[in-house]
C-alpha cells in the first residue's frame, strides 16, 4: 500500500521528512519497505526551461524544418533545428538543453544532446506538451504566455509538485490502516499529535424519486446510497491528479478519481453506476444465480459460481460486490446521472469472490482485511462534496441508508496485571489511556486495576486482552521493553521428535543428494482414477475447475504430470520428491488424511561424464536413496516382499512403504515415454515409533584392527538376501560389525535357477586382536546355518 507525504498532510501536521517517518511507522508494525522521491509531472520537468525565439528561418536543406534562435538565460542563445508548423520569432516556448531527460507521454525517456540535422546546428530542442508529458497534443510546440519569464524553469512554470511515497507492507490484520487517515491514525498516536478534523457540509434532496435498496444477504450489513444528477464527465483539475498520481494511480476522470481519492484518503471503497442504466430505479444486494455470465469492467466474460455477492438493478445484476463493477453499468463520458454507492460487506465473502475469480482491487484488498463499518455515511458525504466541486454535481435524493443489524464493536477488559506480566515492562496508566484514546478505543469504565473498553469495529483484530496489550506496546514502543540480566531457557528433551523437523532433516538430506522438491495441488481430476478408488475419495463441493475437483487420494499423478511437463522441455534427468497429505473417506464416512513422502527418478542418473559413461535410473538407486532417508531418521530399511512388481495405478497403497517402476500402461496415459521409479512412504506410519532419529551415541574409537572375510553363496534364484542377513544377525551378534553384498553373478558358470551372491564380512573384537582360529570358526558357522537354513552353497 503507497501513502504520499503531502496527503499525509492533509489529516496531521507532520514537521518529520521522509527517512523518520520511516523508522516511526516500521517500528509501530507498519513496516515501510520503500521509499521513492515522486513528481506530479514524470521527471519533473528536469533540464526544461522558458526560452523565446529571436529568429525563425527555413531551413536550407528540407521544407519542413526551421532553423531557430533561443535565448534561454540573458547570456545564452542557441541555435536549434526544429520541426513544428507553428514556431515562429516571438513565441515563448519550452526548451529541452542539451543533457536533458525528456519523459514523454508515451514511450521511453530519451536524453536531448547536441547534434548536426541536414547540415543545420541544433542544441536542444523546443518541445510540444506531448513530448515532456504535460498532455497528448503533438500538434505543434506549446507556446506559453507572453509574459512568461525567460530562463525560468518549467518546473516552476507549471507549478510541478514533488512528493514523497511510502510504500507501506500491509500485514492482512491492518485493514484499519489501510488509508491515509489510517497511517495518519498511528502517527498521531505515536507523535502526540491529534488528527485534523474534517468538515463537510452537505445538503441533501427531500425527493426519495421512489429509489429503494434491497438487502437479501446478510455478508451486506449496511449500504448506503445517493443519486447525483448534472454530472459533467470530464478531466480531474490538477489538484485531484496529483494526488493520485503520487501513489502511481493514473487518473481517468474526475468522477472515477474523485471515488478513488476517497478510497485511498479515508480507507472506505466507493463504487458510481450510471444512473440511467440502473433499471427500476432498485439496489437488490443478492447472492448470483449460479452458473450465470457476467461481463466486468475489463470485458471478461466471467461464470458465476452462485457463492459471489451482486449489485444488481430490477433486472439484472450490476456489480460483483466489493470486487469489480460491471461493463455495462459503469461510468462513460456520455454519464449525466450517478448513483453512489457506500456500503459495508462481510470480509469472509468478498476474500472468497477475489481469489474465486482471481481479481484484487484496491476496493477488495480493503473489504477483506475489515473496513469500517460506521464510515459509509461519511465517506459517501465527502464522495458528494467533491462530485460538486469537480463535476457540478448536485443532489437528487434523499441519502438512504440501509443498516438493520449494526455491527457491534468488541468489548473487552484490559487487567493492569495481565498487562505488565504480558509485556515485560509497566507503561503508566496514563499513557496507556493516552494511546487508547489515540487509537480511537474507548474507555468505557476504570479503577485502579482494570479499564473497560469498546474496540471500534474497524480494529477488527483487536478482540481479546492480549490484542489491546499488542497495540500499546506497538504504540508506546517495543524498544521500551528492557532485556533481563538472565535469560532461562528450558531445552526439555521430548521422547519424539517433532514431525516438522523430521520433514526438514530429510528434505535437506534429499536436496543434498541431488534432489529437487515440488510442491503440488493437493486437489486434482477425479480422471485419473478408478472407479473403486474414487468411491473412498474425497470430492468438493465446489471446485475451481474440473481439473481439481477431488481431494488427491496418492502422490504419484501429480508427481507423473511434472515428469511430463519437464520432458516436454527438454528436462530428461529428473529426482523428484514432495512431502504432502492424501485423503480418503473410510468405511464408516468419516474422512482420512495421511502425509506422505514420494520420491520419483527418471533418465539419467550420473549424466554423462569424460570419466565413465552415464549411468540410467534404476530400482536400486531409488532403493538406496530410501534407505538413506530412514537412515537419517535413525532407522534401518529391511527388505519385504514386493505385492507387486510395477506400479499400475496413480492411488496410495496401503503398505507403510513401497519402491517400484512405473507400468508402461500408466507412462502411457501421462504420455511418459521413459522409465519413470517411485517410491511413496506413509510418513505418518513410519515415524510414529521413532526416536532415536534426535539422539545422539558416542563410543571411543577401536582401539583392535578389524577383519574382512568374503563369501561367495549360491543359492536358488528366487533367496533374499534379507533372509541371509536375517541369518547372520542371530549367528553372531557380537564380532561381526559390518555386513554388505559387493556383487551377483547370475549366469552360464551357475547351475539354472541359482545365483549368486558374494558377500563381505567385517569382524572386530573391541577387546582383544581376533586369532584366525576364532575367525575361522565363526566363518565356519556361518557356511553351516547358510547351508541348513537358506539351501545355500560356498560357490567354489
Amino acid at each position: 500500500m503507497k501513502v504520499a507525504l503531502s496527503w499525509l498532510k492533509d489529516h496531521i501536521e507532520l514537521n518529520e521528512n521522509a527517512e523518520q517517518l520511516d523508522g516511526l511507522l516500521t517500528g509501530c508494525g507498519l513496516e515501510v519497505e520503500h521509499t521513492e522521491e515522486v513528481c506530479s509531472i514524470e521527471g519533473g520537468l528536469k533540464g526544461l526551461v522558458i526560452g523565446e525565439v529571436l529568429t525563425c528561418a527555413k531551413h536550407p536543406n528540407a521544407d519542413k524544418l526551421s532553423v531557430t534562435t533561443v535565448k534561454v538565460a540573458e547570456d545564452r542563445i542557441l541555435p536549434i533545428v526544429c520541426g513544428a508548423p507553428n514556431v515562429a520569432a516571438g513565441q515563448k516556448v519550452v526548451v529541452a538543453v542539451p543533457g536533458t531527460t525528456i519523459y514523454p507521454s508515451s514511450g521511453e525517456p530519451f536524453t536531448i544532446n547536441k547534434s548536426k540535422i541536414r547540415g543545420e546546428v541544433s542544441e536542444g530542442m523546443i518541445c510540444a506538451e506531448d513530448e515532456v508529458g504535460l498532455g497528448e497534443s503533438h500538434a505543434g510546440i506549446m507556446v506559453l504566455d507572453a509574459a512568461a519569464q525567460v530562463g525560468t524553469a518549467a518546473a516552476d512554470y507549471f507549478k510541478v509538485e514533488q512528493d514523497v511515497m511510502l510504500e507501506i507492507g500491509l500485514t492482512a490484520n491492518r485493514g484499519d490502516a489501510a488509508s491515509h487517515r489510517g497511517v495518519a491514525r498511528d502517527l498521531s498516536a505515536l507523535l502526540h499529535r491529534p488528527l485534523k478534523k474534517a468538515n463537510l457540509s452537505l445538503a441533501t434532496s427531500a425527493e426519495n424519486k421512489q429509489w429503494t435498496i434491497t438487502l437479501k444477504d446478510a455478508d451486506c450489513p449496511r449500504y448506503t446510497g445517493i443519486l447525483l444528477e448534472n454530472i459533467e464527465v470530464k478531466e480531474s483539475p490538477d489538484w485531484l491528479k496529483n494526488r493520485l498520481k503520487s501513489i502511481g494511480l493514473n487518473p481517468i476522470n474526475n468522477v472515477v478519481d474523485v471515488t478513488n481519492f476517497v478510497l485511498h484518503d479515508i480507507g472506505q471503497p466507493i463504487h458510481a453506476f450510471d444512473a440511467d442504466q440502473i433499471k427500476g430505479e432498485a439496489i437488490i444486494v443478492q447472492k448470483a444465480e449460479a452458473g450465470s455470465v457476467f461481463v466486468t469492467l475489463d470485458g471478461e466474460e466471467r461464470k458465476m459460481q452462485g457463492t459471489e455477492l451482486m449489485i444488481c438493478n430490477a433486472e439484472e445484476p450490476m456489480a460483483i460486490a466489493g470486487v469489480f463493477g460491471g461493463l455495462k453499468s459503469g461510468v462513460s463520458s456520455s454519464t449525466k446521472r450517478v448513483f453512489i454507492e457506500s456500503a459495508y460487506f462481510d470480509p469472509a465473502s468478498i476474500r472468497k469472490t477475489a481469489k474465486l475469480h482471481g481479481l484484487s482491487t484496491d476496493a477488495s484488498f480493503r473489504y477483506e482485511r475489515g473496513t469500517d463499518p460506521e464510515i459509509t455515511i461519511f465517506a459517501l458525504e465527502k464522495v458528494v462534496v467533491l462530485l460538486h466541486q469537480v463535476a457540478g454535481a448536485k443532489v437528487a435524493s434523499r441519502l438512504i441508508d440501509v443498516y438493520p443489524e449494526p455491527v457491534k464493536p468488541f468489548d473487552v477488559k484490559l487487567e493492569r496485571i495481565y498487562l505488565d506480566k504480558l509485556l515485560g515492562v509497566h507503561v503508566p496508566s496514563e499513557e496507556v489511556e493516552r494511546i487508547l484514546l489515540a487509537l480511537e478505543i474507548e474507555i468505557k469504565l476504570k479503577d485502579a486495576d482494570s479499564w473497560t473498553l469498546q474496540v471500534p469495529a474497524f480494529k477488527s483484530d483487536v478482540t481479546r486482552p492480549a490484542d489491546v496489550a499488542e497495540e500499546i506496546i506497538r504504540i508506546y514502543g517495543l524498544d521500551k521493553v528492557p532485556m533481563p540480566e538472565k535469560v532461562a531457557v528450558n531445552f526439555g528433551a521430548s521422547k519424539k521428535p517433532e514431525p516438522y523437523k523430521m520433514r526438514k532433516k530429510a528434505s535437506e538430506l534429499l536436496v543434498s543428494r541431488g534432489f529437487s522438491e515440488v510442491s503440488n495441488n493437493s486437489m486434482t481430476k477425479a480422471a485419473h482414477y478408478s472407479e473403486e478408488v474414487l468411491a473412498k475419495s474425497v470430492y468438493l463441493k465446489n471446485p475451481l475447475s474440473n481439473d481439481m475437483n477431488v481431494m488427491r487420494p496418492g502422490m504419484l499423478a501429480g508427481l507423473l504430470e511434472n515428469v511430463a511437463y519437464n520432458r516436454n522441455r527438454k528436462n530428461h534427468d529428473l529426482k523428484f520428491f514432495e512431502f504432502g497429505k492424501v485423503y480418503r473417506k473410510s468405511d464408516d464416512g468419516k474422512y482420512q488424511e495421511s502425509m506422505r513422502l514420494a520420491m520419483l527418478i527418471s533418465g539419467s542418473w550420473t549424466g554423462e561424464n569424460w570419466h565413465g559413461g552415464s549411468r540410467a535410473s534404476d530400482f536400486y538407486l531409488l532403493k538406496q536413496e530410501v534407505e538413506a532417508v530412514m537412515l537419517r531418521m535413525g532407522m534401518k530399511c529391511r527388505d519385504s516382499k514386493r505385492s507387486h512388481e510395477v506400479w499400475n495405478a496413480p492411488e496410495a497403497t496401503e503398505a507403510w512403504m513401497q519402491i517400484a517402476p512405473i507400468s508402461k500402461k500408466l507412462l502411457k496415459a501421462f504420455d511418459i515415454q521413459a522409465d519413470v521409479y517411485y517410491a511413496e512412504l506413509d510418513w505418518d506410519k513410519l515415524t510414529s515409533g521413532v526416536s532415536a532419529a534426535n539422539r545422539f551415541y558416542s563410543k571411543p574409537a577401536p582401539k583392535f584392527p578389524a577383519v574382512r572375510r568374503d563369501l561367495s553363496l549360491v543359492l536358488d534364484q528366487n533367496g533374499r538376501f534379507a533372509d541371509l542377513e536375517k541369518i547372520i544377525k542371530e549367528t553372531d551378534k557380537g564380532l561381526i560389525r559390518d555386513v554388505h553384498v559387493f556383487d551377483v553373478y547370475e549366469g552360464d558358470k551357475l547351475p539354472e535357477g541359482k545365483k549368486s551372491y558374494s558377500i563381505s564380512f567385517v569382524l572386530q573384537n573391541e577387546e582383544k586382536t581376533l586369532s584366525d582360529k576364532e575367525i575361522d570358526a565363526l566363518m565356519n558357522k556361518l557356511i553351516v546355518n547358510f547351508e541348513q537354513r537358506a539351501g545355500a552353497q560356498i560357490r567354489k
